[in-house]
């Protein structure tokens, strides 16, 4: 493992604005990836948890869960993290509106939007919710609904393209 040198330190201090005790406390590594995440490469600093599915859900009217979409995970104290969502959806009816939310319990953090043209295309949404949530377990789920139109949706998700929900660590806020 590389050694950190006193200069290579002051760099990562004062580039992240760090305090002495937070710098301390990160090994080599962190201090790295928390360099890369601020502009040197975006590199996350850790995936919190990950749920993909790669079967479908037929007729979305209504906002509903999806299925196998669901993660708790523990996180930090003093910690922002990004949830992100990503499904795709069919319609029963041209130009019909596909939403995809991501919720924590009963409340929506994002939504992201899929317009299907026509009955034989499958569009994509993308969720995303940058929190500082509190410390401790949180659960994370994606639902799907019918945003616009008649009719209603499918999820579609194959070993090829699947649904998936990812909530990872940004590090510390």
């Amino acid at each position: 493992m590389p050694s950190l040198t006193d200069l290579d330190i002051e760099i990562f201090q004062a580039a992240l604005g760090l305090t002495d005790a937070q710098v301390a406390r990160l090994s080599y590594s962190d201090l790295k990836r928390l360099y890369n995440n601020a502009g040197g490469g975006g590199e996350s600093l850790q995936a919190l948890g990950y749920e993909q599915v790669v079967a479908d859900q037929n007729t979305i009217s209504t906002v509903v869960d999806l299925t196998g979409l669901s993660k708790q995970v523990n996180v930090p104290s003093g910690h922002r993290i990004k949830v992100t969502g990503f499904a795709s959806f069919m319609s029963s009816v041209n130009g019909n509106k596909a939403d995809l939310w991501i919720y924590e319990g009963a409340s929506p953090l994002s939504r992201g939007t899929a317009t299907v043209p026509d009955t034989g295309f499958t569009c994509t949404a993308q969720a995303v919710a940058v929190l500082t949530p509190s410390a401790g377990l949180h659960t994370y789920k994606l639902r799907g609904e019918l945003g616009g139109g008649t009719g209603t949706v499918s999820m579609k998700a194959s070993a090829a393209v699947p649904a998936f929900i990812l909530i990872e660590d940004l590090g510390p806020v």
